[in-house]
């Protein structure tokens, strides 16, 4: 095949240049089985690697990861008491602000036609 191919790229045969998704096609016919071989080979050093980082690394102690858990939900318990406590004690505050009223004061709400006074 590959003598016929290079015959082919001489010009001493007439041989039909490939043209749009043919040459993906043919690449893939012919690398078909070395990208399952590596794609095979990728996924077993993945795995291999995984399993070997997991077993050598250390393990750390189960009372302590405890101890961890229970501090941080009575932390957690504290500052929610404490934010409950501050919020109960704070009243709204009011400012006083003069109002001066400018316009005609005619508010056009849904159901009034124009500006007579009776429902559609």
């Amino acid at each position: 095949m590959k003598y016929i191919h290079d015959l082919g790229e001489q010009g001493k045969i007439n041989s039909d240049k490939l043209k749009g998704n043919a040459k993906v096609v043919y690449l893939w016919k012919r690398y078909r089985r070395v990208a399952a071989i590596a794609a095979s080979i990728a996924g077993i050093v993945a795995i291999g690697l995984s399993t070997l980082v997991n077993s050598l690394a250390p393990r750390p102690k189960d009372s302590k990861i405890t101890d961890l858990v229970a501090y941080i939900d009575q932390v957690k318990r504290d500052v929610t008491t404490q934010i409950d406590t501050a919020i109960k004690k704070t009243k709204p505050f009011r400012i006083d602000i003069p109002v001066k009223y400018n316009g005609t004061g005619f508010l056009l709400t849904q159901g009034f036609n124009d500006h007579k006074t009776r429902m559609w």
